[in-house]
């Protein structure tokens, strides 16, 4: 069975990671340089970096939060304290450092637009 997968976002690498985990080989298709969709991190000149998109992520389910801890004990993403106690996550040393722990070992075949 061939299977492809259009994005390199959360959703897209989330769903080729259960597939891949099934034994079954995705391949994950995905117009930028490199994975992130919406926790993406932007790189200008002389070192500037900043991330567009989500900034931060607020688990919900044990399994999301499973897997930030995995995520953080790679050193891909680390908690935040907001105003108010509340404690989120964040990529480190940006938001597309959690889709690239998340895409390791996967086929991931960037820069292609798929028409």
């Amino acid at each position: 069975m061939r299977i492809a997968i259009i994005g390199a976002g959360l959703a897209g690498l989330t769903a080729a990671r259960r597939l891949h985990e099934a034994e079954l080989a995705p391949v994950v298709y995905d117009k930028g340089r490199g994975p992130g969709g919406r926790l993406s991190t932007r790189r200008a000149g002389e070192g500037l970096q900043f991330d567009h998109g989500a900034q931060y992520l607020a688990p919900e389910s044990t399994g999301f939060a499973d897997f930030l801890e995995g995520a953080a004990q790679a050193g891909a993403a680390g908690r935040w304290a907001l105003e108010g106690g509340r404690t989120v996550w964040v990529g480190l040393p940006g938001m597309n450092e959690i889709v690239r722990h998340l895409s390791d070992g996967l086929d991931l075949r960037q820069g292609t637009e798929i028409r």
